[in-house]
């Protein structure tokens, strides 16, 4: 998260964005992110990690191809 930040902090200064994270209490590396973000205007907001339905689908769709793939090719042979 804070590389991202860092790497286009150019475009987030001066814009109102929101940082969502699936993680209720933070360690003390991620403590420190936090006078990081007070750079920025922004707002820390906790997601369950259950309801990252888009993080969880691009996750497992390539374990899907990987399995088409190898069904292909087995049908091939």
């Amino acid at each position: 998260m804070v590389f991202a930040l860092k790497s286009w902090r150019h475009y987030l200064y001066g814009v109102r964005f929101s940082v969502f994270s699936d993680q209720k209490e933070l360690n003390m590396r991620q403590r420190r992110w936090i006078e990081f973000l007070k750079d920025f205007d922004s707002q820390l907001m906790y997601h369950p990690g259950k309801a990252s339905v888009v993080a969880d689908v691009l996750s497992r769709k390539f374990i899907h191809v990987s399995i088409l793939l190898i069904r292909e090719l087995e049908l091939i042979e």
